[in-house]
Parts: C-alpha cells; sequence; structure tokens
C-alpha cells in the first residue's frame, strides 16, 4: 500500500491509497479530503497512523489519520497547529514513534511535538532558524525545507535553503526536545533541500535545489557531517 499526498483544495478528495497488484498494476484504493495541499506525507514507524503537512491559510497544520491497510484507506483522528507560519513543507517522526518532527519554510523555523502511546500530539515546541543568502529572491531569510533524524535517532539534520546550511540538532525523543548541536556549511547560493542517509548510516547524501548539486558527507561519531564529494546533476 502506497499513500499520496496532493496539491488541492481543502475540500477536494486527493489524498488516496494506491496499491500494486501481483501483476505490477497499480490500482486506487480509496481517496478522500486530506485538507488544503497534504503534499508532505510521513508515516508512523509501529502504528498504522499517517500525518500529513497542510496549509490552511496561516496556520502550520498537521493532520493525523488511522491507515486501514487491508482496505487501504484513511480515517481522519486529529489535527495540531505545529506554528511556524503557513507553510510546513516537510514532516518526520523520530524512530521511537515519540516525536513528530516539521519544517516550516515560511515560517522559517522547525518544530518537535510529542507523540502519545496512540500517536496522538501533545504540546509543540518552536525553534526558529536564522540566516541568509546569495540569492535575493529565495534565500533572503531563513527557509527549513526538511528535518531529518539520523539513523542512530540521537541527532535531526535539518538542510536550510535560505542560509546555505544543514542544522544538526541533539534529539531527546523522551521530552521531544531539540537542542542546537552543529551547523555544517554549504557552498554560496546551493539550497540545500532534502538530505537522506545511505543503508548503512555511514554516509548522508544532499541535493541543492538552486545550484543544482548533490553533496556526499561521511557522518561522524559525534553527529558532524564531513563532506567528502559533490557533483552537479545537469549535464
Amino acid at each position: 500500500l502506497a499513500l499520496v499526498g496532493p496539491d488541492t483544495e481543502a475540500d477536494a478528495e486527493g489524498l488516496c491509497g494506491v496499491r500494486r497488484g501481483d501483476d505490477g498494476e497499480l490500482t486506487q484504493t480509496s481517496a478522500r479530503s486530506g485538507g488544503p495541499d497534504p503534499t508532505y506525507l510521513a508515516v508512523h514507524p509501529s502504528l498504522d497512523v499517517l500525518y500529513a503537512a497542510t496549509r490552511p491559510g496561516e496556520r502550520a497544520e498537521i493532520v493525523s489519520f488511522a491507515v486501514d491497510h487491508e482496505a487501504g484507506s484513511l480515517s481522519r483522528l486529529d489535527a495540531v497547529d505545529t506554528g511556524g507560519g503557513e507553510t510546513p513543507c516537510y514532516c518526520s517522526v523520530d524512530a521511537t514513534g515519540q516525536v513528530l518532527l516539521v519544517a516550516h519554510y515560511t515560517g522559517g523555523a522547525v518544530s518537535a511535538t510529542p507523540l502519545d502511546a496512540d500517536g496522538s500530539f501533545g504540546d509543540t515546541t518552536l525553534t526558529e532558524h536564522e540566516g541568509s543568502g546569495a540569492d535575493p529572491e529565495r534565500q533572503e531569510s531563513a527557509h527549513p525545507h526538511s528535518i531529518v533524524p539520523g539513523p542512530d535517532n540521537e541527532y535531526v539534520y535539518v538542510p536550510d535553503l535560505g542560509a546555505d546550511q544543514v542544522v544538526v540538532y541533539d534529539l531527546d525523543p523522551a521530552e521531544a526536545t531539540l537542542a542546537r548541536a552543529g551547523t555544517i556549511p554549504l557552498q554560496a547560493g546551493a539550497g540545500p533541500r532534502h538530505l537522506d542517509f545511505t543503508p548503512d548510516g555511514g554516509r548522508a547524501v544532499l541535493i541543492n535545489e538552486l545550484d543544482a548539486t548533490v553533496t556526499l558527507f561521511a557522518r561522524e561519531a559525534d553527529g558532524n557531517l564531513r563532506e567528502l564529494d559533490s557533483a552537479d546533476t545537469l549535464a
């Protein structure tokens, strides 16, 4: 079962399940309203719960849904305003299932929301980002564009498109808090957007939106990322 988040109006039935059959054919299993623009989705690591980052006007709202795997359907559970402005562009859940993490592009902030044992929301803590970059139109201020727990769930990594850096946080899952641990600077005008780790956790790959490059890092024991190489993504 795959879950698809669309760019739709609030009442449009665009949030849907899709299943692949034995012959490889894709079949839509369900469709429902996910709220306005539920364009980034995250699943709970141990519960049948989906979280969708939506954009209801000037709020940053994450909506939770129960997932029925057999039917391939979604049922709305709850919603939380995570602060940070009107554009939550990325959400993730830590490996323990205790913390929902959200990057707010327009608001220039990241948030941590505790999750109860059933996946429901607690009270959000917001952390502001500062900085700017070389591009006067896209980098006039900080723009966190994703927020990714590291392989050991000890650190959280936030590529900031507006400030040309990856911010590293210490994560305390039990308290659902983030404490700034360091910053990895990038070349001027890079515009870092999304980051992921190799299966062994030893390296990280970062895609930079504005200069169309990919950067490869080694992950150090203290959570720092050491640049190994970079490459253009265009011919």
